[in-house]
């Protein structure tokens, strides 16, 4: 196992983020992704703390939404007395709760086993955005295709082709060679 500068086993401390993020403890997790951030610079032990961090963030927010929603809606029904409505939001917003905190626990226990063997936890999305790849996971754009290179011609050919690329289209101004019919980057009709 690869060991850290001051001597642990690097995957023992992503295994420590992760334990702290099953046990709800977002303080703990914290601090030993500071530790790894600061302390280790270890490139792959910042993608473990940084999956562990931003997982255990994600739940509290989600957490937090729901209680907000389903709090807020049943003290409403409270309000205006309709009691089972609020005893069933209540007993909804549990199991949804519950629901979601059993799926933390599958996908920590998931990640730390990975650890152990030294992989990367792998987290939908979240590895991709602790790896850094934001754009492709907000924006839904695509990278850049390559440029695409034109056939190479003989001299010959050269001499004999029709025209030179001095037409330009007329919507969206792309050079367009002269024999073709519709622009390459738009399709307009060239006339």
């Amino acid at each position: 196992m690869t060991k850290s500068k001051f001597g642990f086993s690097l995957p023992t401390v992503a295994v420590i983020a992760f334990a702290f993020t099953v046990l709800l403890q977002p303080v703990g997790v914290l601090l030993v992704a500071g530790f790894a951030l600061l302390a280790e610079r270890d490139k792959w032990l910042n993608r473990q703390v940084t999956q562990a961090l931003l997982l255990s963030i994600c739940y509290s927010l989600i957490i937090l939404i729901i209680d907000l929603v389903f709090g807020s809606l049943a003290r409403f029904f409270l309000w205006v007395e309709l009691y089972k409505v609020n005893t069933a939001l209540s007993d909804i917003r549990l199991i949804v709760g519950g629901l979601l905190y059993v799926a933390l626990i599958l996908l920590c226990i998931l990640a730390i086993l990975k650890n152990i063997q030294g992989k990367d936890a792998g987290l939908p999305v979240l590895s991709k955005i602790a790896g850094g790849d934001f754009k492709a996971n907000f924006a839904g754009t695509q990278p850049p295709a390559a440029p695409v290179t034109p056939p190479v011609q003989s001299q010959a050919q050269a001499h004999t082709s029709a025209k030179p690329a001095t037409n330009f289209c007329s919507s969206c101004g792309a050079s367009v060679s002269g024999d073709s019919m519709f622009c390459t980057q738009c399709g307009t009709k060239i006339k």
